[in-house]
């Protein structure tokens, strides 16, 4: 176990102060990472993060890899290239973890079957989440159960789930399976689980490890979530990502209830019924991201950074080409 190497992969977009607070926790892990890659999606940094970087940088305690469009699978994937690590661990850019966290997910691969390992989350915005000791019901149930598993399970178990926000994974694995889809777009709605899925389906086992837990602050600003608050009308980029799931793994009936599920929540809630203009508008906008992810999943297919660098034919040092 001791001779892999670990990667942190942090893509951020508009986080400041917070960013750091999650740095200095990374860098004072009992089992240090060998590597640590923030994707910065920011434009502009205020000041004293921008020094603060690069302070970081000059030291070699970090890497520094810009990019563009905020596209969170994207910076995953771009992380997923850059890394030298045989485990990659992700994790947001608003979190807090405990001096064992890197030791946590590490000692998992000395089972040399597993290939990821899911985190847990222990709190949000402040909140305690309890420790879960059983599988709720509707995490027992059903095809598509594994997605109703929470994530502050209190036991070690397989499980299918694989949180962006808390996972880590064996470099040749996200390599194997193609990295993040980016059609989930900025906001990134269930890339997560499409991409646990894709790696369960290939053979690999995932791991849920309560120790390799997080607490997840929940920044007040920057990310790439959407802030419902104050607004009861979907975006299309609210719905599409989760329709696409659904329209590229599950065009069959099992999706129905979920499905369901997201039109009861974004479309026909109380507050939409009560408002029938509402409501008129937000089941256009849900037709428009149905139309459009089964579009994405049928006409489109995959896009990732990670299959179109793996497809290219590469030409090594000695002259012989190989596809990695």
């Amino acid at each position: 176990m001791n001779a892999l190497r670990v990667s942190i992969i942090i893509p951020t977009y508009g986080r400041e102060a917070i960013l750091c607070q999650t740095l200095q926790y990374v860098l004072e892990q009992d089992r240090p990472a060998d590597e640590i890659l923030v994707i910065d999606q920011t434009p502009r940094h205020e000041p004293e993060t921008e020094a603060f970087l690069h302070h970081l940088v000059a030291a070699g305690k970090i890497r520094l890899v810009p990019q563009g469009a905020p596209s969170a699978s994207r910076a995953r994937n771009r992380g997923i290239l850059e890394a030298t690590g045989d485990v990659l661990i992700f994790i947001d850019d608003d979190v807090a973890v405990e001096r064992d966290f890197v030791r946590a997910h590490l000692e998992n691969y000395r089972d040399e079957t597993i290939a990821a390992v899911a985190g847990a989350i222990w709190s949000e915005r402040g909140v305690p989440l309890p420790p879960v000791r059983q599988r709720p019901a509707p995490a027992r149930r059903g095809p598509l159960s594994w997605m109703d598993v929470p994530p502050n399970l209190a036991f070690r178990t397989e499980k299918i789930l694989l949180p962006a926000g808390n996972c880590s994974v064996r470099r040749a694995v996200a390599l194997r399976v193609g990295g993040f889809d980016e059609n989930y777009g900025r906001y990134d709605y269930h890339a997560d689980y499409d991409f646990g899925w894709r790696i369960h389906r290939a053979g690999g086992k995932i791991i849920h490890d309560p120790r390799a837990g997080i607490h997840h602050l929940v920044a007040p600003r920057g990310g790439c979530r959407v802030e419902r608050a104050h607004r009861r009308i979907p975006e299309v980029e609210e719905l599409r990502p989760k329709f696409y799931f659904y329209a590229k793994h599950f065009p069959t009936p099992h999706s129905l209830i979920p499905i369901y599920r997201l039109l009861r929540q974004h479309v026909i809630n109380r507050a939409n019924v009560l408002d029938p203009p509402s409501l008129l508008v937000a089941f256009g906008r849900a037709l428009v991201a149905l139309g459009k992810a089964v579009y994405d999943a049928r006409i489109i297919g995959e896009r990732s950074l990670v299959r179109d660098v793996t497809r290219t034919t590469v030409c090594r040092s000695d002259g012989l080409k190989v596809s990695p």
